[in-house]
């Protein structure tokens, strides 16, 4: 059904583009825009830090692997009545090859491969100029992106973020305010797919539910300078009404907490004229875990107080029709210290959504968390917390752009290895150069090699971990 509607979309956005003087109200009403993107990748000793045929047992192809992911996505932007707009989107993501049932493409999930399958990624409604030529109102399911995607991003690399609910904009001369209503996972109350008539509808007694809305608010300080404000507020309402360990799988939803956070970014930038170049942006966090959660790592009623810290400074020089730029880069997310018995307060910064593909190097080895930080298989053995910096040369011009960094990871805790405090996450080297082939179309390829260090080896193989990818992105 889902491949049908997919169908009839794209069929209605041809014929609109086609015909447009079957539609009364607008010359044009439908657009189409789409992205046809993928990748090769090859990754090597990511999960076990050992070369090939260097450890008893391992096969000679150990844990390299070469994949190929892709996206694609099709949409409809519809113009109806005066400052009437709707979005609709679609898209597939996955790996060449899905799973077992080989060319056989049946939209469901097998084994360690999803197949073919096609879902709705955007829809919605938006009412322009409401009560004001500054005002207007989006509902349905939308991409919230604000600022630099440290908390709301949208992780185009991969397969993308989208929220549900309402997004209100207040669009001025100076500056613009956003606020917003979305819920992120809804468990208190299940239906049966396209039938949600009251006898229908269950009401959970147990709901995994969680509430996100916030304001964000940006200001034209200064040619080529911003301002951002914020505040964020998350709600999960996992709550156990028995308040018995029973064990799974009703505990392990047994987490409720409020967690409010605060924040504030100053920028400064430009691809086209000499200068200093900057971004700054800083986080506090603040709430509890309920009264009501049950005692687990933190105590029932702990509070919550991460924080993150993000900083980049550089200086822009054209030589020619190039602009060349050397920076640095700081990126800091609190971690909570390990105590014996549950803990009464939670220093970790928690992310809200942020974009985390390329926020601590291109190999994206680590996420700017206060938990454990790593996405390589070996692990932080019970570090929590980051710090990154980095040294960083880039430079672009008309069509081509190219650049290398190199990175130095630690643990903001230590963790206790053999009795010993470890903090040391490794280093970094990254390259990458990108190609626009024309306005649409744009190629991409990047190298980055990470040497462990004891945080992440616990004394183990230390051998260096690499990832290689290129990649090709169409967008209309």
């Amino acid at each position: 059904m889902r491949k049908l509607i997919f169908s009839a979309l794209l069929l209605a956005g041809l014929a609109a583009l086609v015909a447009p003087v079957a539609f009364a109200q607008e010359e044009k009403p439908f657009v189409l825009h789409g992205e046809v993107r993928t990748r090769f990748e090859y990754t090597n000793n990511a999960n076990d830090f050992t070369d090939s045929g260097t450890a008893a047992g391992l096969g000679s192809n150990d844990d390299q692997a070469n994949y190929w992911p892709y996206r694609i996505r099709i949409a409809a932007e519809g113009h109806f009545t005066k400052n009437v707009s709707a979005w609709i989107e679609f898209q597939n993501a996955g790996v060449f090859g899905g799973d077992f049932t080989g060319p056989v493409k049946n939209g469901t999930v097998f084994g360690f491969g999803a197949d073919s399958g096609v879902s709705l990624y955007q829809g919605n409604l938006t009412l322009d100029k409401l009560w004001s030529d500054s005002f207007s109102l989006t509902f349905g399911r939308s991409e919230l992106v604000k600022g630099n995607e440290l908390h709301l991003g949208d992780l185009d690399f991969y397969a993308g973020i989208v929220h549900d609910g309402v997004i209100a904009n207040w669009d001025f001369k100076k500056f613009d305010i956003t606020g917003w209503y979305t819920r992120p996972v809804e468990g208190s109350a299940f239906h049966p797919d396209n039938a949600i008539p009251p006898g229908a509808v269950a009401i959970s007694n147990d709901p995994v539910t969680q509430h996100f809305w916030g304001a964000y608010v940006t200001w034209d300080i200064a040619k080529e300078q911003g301002l951002d404000l914020y505040f964020m507020e998350a709600r999960n309402r996992a709550i156990d009404p028995d308040g018995v360990v029973t064990g799974p799988p009703f505990d392990v939803f047994d987490s409720p907490t409020t967690l409010d956070m605060i924040g504030v970014r100053w920028f400064h930038d430009n691809t086209t004229k000499n200068g200093a170049v900057w971004n700054g942006e800083v986080a506090q966090q603040f709430g509890e875990i309920s009264d009501l959660s049950l005692p687990g790592s933190f105590a029932s009623g702990a509070d919550l107080s991460g924080m993150v810290i993000e900083a980049m400074f550089g200086w822009n020089f054209k030589v020619g029709d190039i602009i060349h730029r050397p920076y640095g880069k700081f990126e800091s997310a609190s971690g909570n210290e390990t105590t014996v018995g549950p803990d009464d307060e939670d220093e970790g910064f928690r992310p809200f959504f942020e974009d985390f593909h390329n926020r601590l190097g291109h190999g994206d080895w680590f996420a700017l968390t206060g938990g454990d930080p790593s996405f390589v298989g070996a692990g932080a053995n019970g570090g929590t917390g980051i710090t990154a910096v980095s040294l960083g040369y880039t430079g672009w011009g008309t069509r081509h752009s190219w650049g290398a960094e190199f990175w130095d990871y630690t643990l903001d805790q230590e963790a206790v290895i053999a009795g010993v405090g470890e903090d040391d996450l490794g280093t970094a080297f990254d390259l990458w150069y990108g190609f626009n082939y024309s306005k649409n179309l744009m190629f991409e390829a990047s190298w980055s090699q990470l040497s462990p260090g004891d945080a992440l080896t616990a004394g183990g193989p230390d051998d260096s971990a690499m990832r290689l990818y290129g990649q090709a992105r169409l967008r209309f």
